[in-house]
């Protein structure tokens, strides 16, 4: 007779080699619920958007779907790599064994299972996981190690209602720019995790748009752990599995020291019986954590979003395993609520979109000792914030950050193309710089506590790039300036128009979702010239002319400028018809 150990994969693993392996069943503590799309790394767990936390010395659970190549458990290796100092790490292996998961939804019922451990001499950081046999199996920002041992304190910076969408409408323009104001400036705090609390994206379903998600996600460094909300859910409504193939699985779990994730796709504000069946063996297995997280998009004691089968289950996880802190978004607002009020002591951050109060994010602080706590209220992204010219992600040369409210503990983390050359910090104090296969990181301290900052590798002499979309209707000119730099970035950028290439007259810009639209009447001549001068923070100047025909005829002399416009053939069309159908009933009442 065996003696059957089930111990959570999300913590360090007892391995006993006389014990064969178990197939995964829906009971089973696997730290995902079902896949319904086989990821685009091959592995299920860790995620570029649900990572594995450790401490040297730990052992922890990898889950990897392999290529047909790739099926045999022997030499399997794995290791992992940072972007910042390109130092990499090889891990130990401990077991290896194939799983057999027939879960009702999941669709990929067969992958491996890895016990690793991490090496004593691991610097604190974010790696990309890099998993080898045949094929080489790679996943972004999915391992973070503390280092030798825990912190006292787990800072968490919760962010909410991103909205993220493909640019080019002003709306995600918009949008765009605030989530990278905010996690740039939790980068600067130093926060150990960014939670996302739902409509993370704004329910696009292009996949192309989601794989840009997942590039901007793999140029951070700091772990980032969303949850999927109704627009997120509204694309899996459509019938795709974006988020499942490029970030991270729709429901899933992280467990490291004395805490316990679990960030859960909110659906509709109804959770399935599978779900709450996957749910209740996380915290099953996870009963000794003293902190048990619970992130979901609508706030859990709002009945006018979620259903009564929800809520109640809030109450007796709080009550049956101890859930004690869940993390909400949904209501673009600072709520907070705490026991007896709610089961859980329930927090909720205003949006970095549309705000009903401000664009912020939140701080909440997870204590060793079990104690949460969290500020009183999100901070204003106009009041603290960091703030690039371009996006910080490694793809140009030199770069500007405006920042407010800095403290001493506020450092910028600045990421280049590397040029092979030092970087220059002009308003700030540099305090480190990494070199690994073509990127540089400059940690910068401010020397203000607002103010800007120049960092560079060579005097930038090249001015910006310039296109222009044009359209022109009978009413109105709309011109959309395009403008790159590949240096310190753009400060400013003005456009004027003209009747003879000559005169000119600045646009009166409007301003639709705080994004500035160059709009104007259609004038009453028939060529349209135009001009875009853009200035970078280097003070370089381009500027671009340009025409467009308008389609309106110049009068001649004495003559009047527009008149009367020519009827679409369509109104003409149901004028006919509508003649016609008068007639015959004419003549048919005649008839009679």
């Amino acid at each position: 007779m065996f003696l059957l150990i089930l111990v959570t994969p999300l913590l360090p693993i007892l391995q006993i080699n006389v014990i064969p392996w178990v197939s995964a069943q829906p009971t089973d503590a696997v730290p995902f619920d079902s896949y319904h799309v086989l990821p685009v790394n091959n592995i299920l767990y860790p995620r570029l958007a649900m990572p594995i936390f450790g401490v040297w010395g730990e052992e922890r659970t990898i889950y990897l779907a392999p290529q047909s190549s790739d099926e045999s458990l022997d030499g399997w290796s794995v290791s992992i790599y940072s972007k910042v100092s390109g130092n990499s790490y090889t891990l130990e292996v401990v077991n290896a064994e194939w799983v057999t998961d027939n879960r009702p939804e999941m669709t990929i019922n067969r992958y491996i299972k890895l016990v690793v451990k991490f090496p004593d001499n691991v610097e604190k950081g974010l790696y990309n996981l890099i998993v080898e046999r045949n094929g080489v199996y790679t996943e972004p920002n999915s391992i973070y190690v503390f280092g030798e041992a825990y912190p006292d304190k787990i800072v968490v910076g919760h962010i909410s209602d991103t909205h993220l969408g493909p640019s080019g409408k002003p709306k995600y323009m918009k949008e765009d720019k605030y989530f990278w104001r905010a996690v740039s400036t939790l980068e600067a705090i130093g926060v150990d995790l960014i939670v996302v609390t739902g409509d993370f994206i704004d329910g696009s379903r292009e996949e192309s748009f989601h794989q840009q998600v997942y590039e901007w996600l793999s140029s951070l460094n700091i772990p980032i752990i969303p949850c999927m909300g109704n627009t997120d859910y509204s694309v899996i409504e459509g019938g795709k599995y974006h988020w499942e193939k490029y970030l991270a699985p729709n429901s899933g779990a992280t467990r490291f020291s004395n805490i316990l994730i679990l960030s859960i796709n909110s659906r509709n504000g109804d959770i399935p019986d599978p779900t709450v069946a996957w749910v209740e063996s996380i915290l099953e297995a996870n009963i000794d954590a003293d902190i048990k997280t619970y992130v979901w998009h609508y706030p859990v004691f709002s009945k006018d979003y979620n259903s009564e089968k929800l809520i109640n289950k809030i109450a007796e996880w709080a009550e049956k395993y101890g859930l004690n802190l869940v993390l909400n978004g949904h209501f673009h607002t600072d709520v907070v609520k705490t026991p007896p009020e709610t089961p859980a002591t329930v927090i909720v951050t205003t949006s970095t979109a549309t705000s009903k109060l401000y664009r912020g994010y939140r701080l909440v602080y997870l204590g060793s000792d079990g104690g949460i706590s969290y500020d009183d209220a999100s901070t204003n992204l106009f009041e603290k914030f960091v703030e690039y010219a371009q996006i910080n992600d490694y793809s140009s040369v030199g770069q500007t950050a405006v920042y407010g409210g800095a403290d001493d503990n506020f450092t910028l983390v600045v990421k280049l193309k590397d040029l092979g050359k030092e970087a220059v910090v002009e308003g700030g104090e540099k305090l480190a710089e990494y070199v690994a296969d073509g990127r540089r990181t400059v940690l910068v301290k401010p020397s203000s506590p607002s103010g800007i900052i120049k960092i560079y590798q060579e005097e930038d002499t090249t001015p910006p790039d310039i296109k222009v979309a044009i359209g022109i209707t009978v009413n109105e000119v709309t011109l959309k300036p395009i403008v790159k730099d590949y240096g310190l970035g753009v400060e400013d950028v003005v456009v004027y128009y003209s009747p003879d290439n000559s005169s000119w007259t600045e646009f009166t810009p409007k301003v639709e979702d705080e994004v500035k639209m160059f709009v104007m009447p259609t004038p009453e001549y028939k060529i349209f010239y135009y001009k875009v001068v853009a200035v970078d923070y280097a003070g370089n100047k381009a500027v671009l002319y340009g025409s467009k025909e308008t389609g309106i005829e110049v009068p001649e002399e004495g003559g009047e400028v527009g008149g009367e416009l020519p009827l679409p053939f369509s109104y003409i069309a149901i004028a006919v018809i509508a003649a016609v159908a008068i007639v015959l009933l004419v003549l048919w009442r005649m008839r009679k």
